[in-house]
């Protein structure tokens, strides 16, 4: 809305339509106003483009990519330039033209100064780049691979949501001595999580048994697991456990 407000302003000026310059407070206001633009229709273009976060990053970019860049930060400036040039009558005062061109400059220089370090004109949101699917994919993966080790009793994976909170996921080992048919499993929260959640765990490898979760704290969780038949040896049921 506010290119399209600047792009107005530019054809009201060539149209011969101001002829009186602004007093210095709307100068002032137009200049932010301008660099602001600036700035929000890079970081709309930015989203449109893979990887336009890290122009110059350490990643190779893709082929085109860097002409994608280069558009996206000069239509930024064209869009500024255009606005202050549009009130910039030859009869303003140099305090109105100082209050205009002022915040464009300074927008200008520090988005130049982004570009040629290689930071982003916009930080993705956490975890945007990362498939749901891809991600309990990993977490099997690294489950199955710690738990090819039998000395291995806990594997969990700790991880912050898009809304801010946290879930852990993992996979915990119950084992049982000859004549033992219930045992508890102790999951800790550590640091301790900011609210009770709701948790869920089911048997995925060992002799038939049943796991419910018997208490839940900020700190850490217990599980109950209990054989069909009473253990005649040492035996290990392997509980697949999550909170969401």
């Amino acid at each position: 809305m506010l290119a399209a407000a600047i792009c107005l302003l530019v054809v009201r000026r060539l149209a011969g339509a101001f002829s009186d310059p602004l007093p210095i407070g709307a100068f002032a206001l137009l200049g932010f106003l301008f660099a602001a633009a600036a700035v929000l229709v890079r970081q709309a273009l930015a989203r449109c483009i893979p990887h336009a976060g890290h122009p110059l990053g350490h990643e190779e970019p893709h082929h085109g990519e860097h002409d994608g860049y280069t558009w996206i930060h000069c239509t930024g400036t064209l869009i500024a330039v255009a606005g202050a040039l549009s009130v910039s009558l030859p009869t303003a005062s140099a305090l109105g033209l100082l209050a205009v061109w002022l915040p464009v400059a300074l927008e200008e220089g520090w988005t130049s100064r982004q570009w040629f370090a290689g930071r982003p004109f916009v930080v993705p949101p956490s975890g945007s780049t990362t498939n749901e699917s891809e991600v309990i994919a990993l977490d099997s993966a690294l489950a199955d691979l710690a738990f090819a080790d039998t000395t291995v009793t806990q594997h969990l994976v700790r991880r912050r949501e898009l809304d801010g909170g946290e879930s852990i996921s993992g996979c915990l080992r119950a084992a049982f001595l000859p004549g033992q048919r219930t045992v508890n499993v102790h999951v800790p929260f550590c640091p301790p999580l900011n609210s009770l959640p709701p948790c869920s765990a089911e048997t995925i490898d060992g002799p038939p048994a049943r796991v419910k979760v018997a208490q839940v704290f900020p700190q850490g969780a217990r599980l109950e697991v209990r054989l069909d038949t009473t253990a005649t040896e040492p035996q290990q049921v392997v509980i697949e456990f999550s909170t969401t």
